[in-house]
C-alpha cells in the first residue's frame, strides 16, 4: 500500500514507483497517472522520460496517451491536444470543453467531424460562444458536406441564427439534403427569390422551382413548367394548393393536345372545372387513355353530391322547423304577475295595488301594464315618460340598457 494523504510521503518515493512501473508495466503507470494527483510526483521530470522514450517508439498507442495526460498535468493542453487527435480519441471532445480551447480546433474541424460527427455537431452547438457560424463557414468551405450538416444542425437548434445564410443554405441543401430543401424554402424568408430559382432550374429540381415561381407570384409559369413536365398528377395538386379558378381554366385548357391530361382533370378536378368543357376538348380520333372510367366515375361522384346535397337540405329543413316549434312554444308560456312583488323597473313600485273589500275597482288608465318576455314589467306611463320611449315597441327598455 502506498499512501496518498495523511501521510504524504517525500515526492521523490512516488517518482521512484513510477520509474520502475513505467519500466515493467506501461497500462498500469498510465493507470497511476490519471488517479494521482499532481502534486504526489515530479510531472515535467517524469513527462521528460516519457517523451524520450515516446521518440524512440513514436507510434506507441500507451506511450501517447501517457504523454497526452502528462502534458495536461503540467497545462500545456494543447499539447494534450495535438496528441488525441493524433490518436482520434473522443477525448479531445472532453477536453476542448473542459479547457475552453475552441479557437484551437477551429482549424481541425474536419478531423472531429472524422473522428465522431455527432459529438463535434454537438460540441458546436453546445458552445455557441467559443464558435461563431462565420468562422466555421470560413472554415468548412472546402467541405460543403461538413457545412451542411452544421448550419442544417444550428437550423434546428435555432432558425433565427442562420438566417443570414438563407442563401448558402439553399445550395446546400440542393447538392447534399435534396428531402430537406423544400421544407427550409417553406420556413424560411431569408433566401433571395431569384438566386435561389436559377439554382433550383439548374438542377432541374421541378418541385422547388414551381414552388418558388408560386411564391414570385408566377403561378402560371408553375403551371406551365409541370405541364411541359408532363406531371399531371401535381398539376391538379398545384391548382387545389394555389385555389385559383384561373389555373384551372388555364389546366383545362392545356388539355386539347394532352388526352392524359383530360382523364386526370376528370377524375381530380371535382367541381372546380366544367366536365364539359373537358369533353368538348376531346378532337376526333383522339385516344384518351381510361376515358370511359373517367366518366363513370365522374357520373358517380355527380349522384353522390347531389344525394349529399338532398340530405343536408332535408336535416336543415327539418331543424329549421323544429326550432320554430320552439320559438312558438316558448312565445305561449304563461306569465306570473304578483300584485305586490313584481315590480315596475322604471320606478320601482308595486305593478298592482290590492284593494280592500268595497273600495272601487282602478280604472284602466291604472291596469296599463306593459309585460315582456324577459321578464321585466313596466307600467305604460313609465315607459312612455322616459328615455326608455325611445325604444321600439317591441323591444324591453331594461334589456337594450336604457333603465338602470
Amino acid at each position: 500500500h502506498l499512501p496518498k494523504s495523511k501521510p504524504q510521503l517525500d515526492t521523490s518515493v512516488y517518482d521512484l514507483v513510477l520509474n520502475e512501473v513505467f519500466k515493467t508495466d506501461r497500462e498500469q503507470f498510465l493507470e497511476l497517472i490519471n488517479s494521482w494527483p499532481s502534486n504526489l510526483f515530479s510531472v515535467r521530470a517524469v513527462t521528460r522520460v516519457v517523451a524520450e522514450d515516446l521518440s524512440r517508439q513514436p507510434n506507441d498507442q500507451i506511450l501517447n496517451r501517457c504523454l497526452a495526460r502528462l502534458y495536461e498535468l503540467s497545462g500545456e493542453h494543447e499539447k494534450t491536444l495535438s496528441i488525441l487527435l493524433k490518436l482520434r480519441s473522443c477525448d479531445a471532445f472532453a477536453l476542448v470543453r473542459r479547457h475552453r480551447l475552441h479557437s484551437h480546433v477551429v482549424n481541425k474541424l474536419p478531423l472531429l467531424f472524422s473522428i465522431n460527427r455527432e459529438r463535434t455537431l454537438q460540441m458546436l452547438l453546445d458552445d455557441q460562444a467559443g464558435f461563431s457560424i462565420s468562422s466555421i463557414i470560413s472554415e468548412l468551405s472546402s467541405n460543403s458536406g461538413l457545412l451542411c450538416d452544421y448550419l442544417d444542425a444550428v437550423h434546428l437548434k435555432d432558425p433565427a441564427r442562420v438566417e443570414k445564410h438563407a442563401d448558402k443554405m439553399v445550395e446546400l441543401y440542393a447538392d447534399h439534403a435534396r428531402q430537406k430543401l423544400l421544407p427550409f424554402l417553406r420556413s424560411s424568408s431569408g433566401f433571395k427569390y431569384e438566386l435561389a430559382l436559377a439554382l433550383c432550374a439548374d438542377r432541374q429540381l421541378t418541385e422547388e422551382t414551381v414552388y418558388i415561381l408560386a411564391r414570385m407570384g408566377r403561378r402560371r409559369d408553375a403551371l406551365n413548367l409541370l405541364l411541359d413536365e408532363q406531371q399531371f398528377d401535381r398539376v391538379v395538386q398545384f391548382c387545389r394548393d394555389e385555389a385559383d379558378p384561373e389555373l384551372w381554366m388555364a389546366a383545362a385548357e392545356a388539355a386539347s393536345d394532352r388526352p392524359r391530361l383530360i382523364t386526370t382533370l376528370l377524375e381530380n378536378s371535382g367541381s372546380e372545372v366544367d366536365p364539359a368543357i373537358l369533353i368538348h376538348k376531346i378532337q376526333p380520333g383522339m385516344v384518351v387513355p381510361g376515358l370511359r372510367n373517367s366518366i363513370v366515375k365522374l357520373l358517380s361522384d355527380y349522384r353522390v353530391g347531389t344525394a349529399l346535397t338532398q340530405g343536408c337540405a332535408t336535416i336543415q329543413s327539418q331543424d329549421c322547423q323544429n326550432l320554430i316549434h320552439k320559438q312558438i312554444a316558448f312565445a305561449r308560456r304563461p306569465m306570473s304577475v304578483s300584485p305586490s312583488s313584481n315590480l315596475c323597473v322604471r320606478c320601482r313600485t308595486p305593478l298592482l295595488v290590492a284593494r280592500r273589500m268595497g273600495e272601487a275597482p282602478p280604472d284602466a288608465g291604472e291596469a296599463h301594464l306593459l309585460l315582456f318576455n324577459c321578464g321585466h314589467y313596466f307600467h305604460a306611463e313609465c315607459r312612455q315618460g322616459s328615455e326608455a320611449a325611445a325604444v321600439a315597441d317591441t323591444d324591453c327598455p331594461a334589456c337594450a340598457g336604457m333603465c338602470y
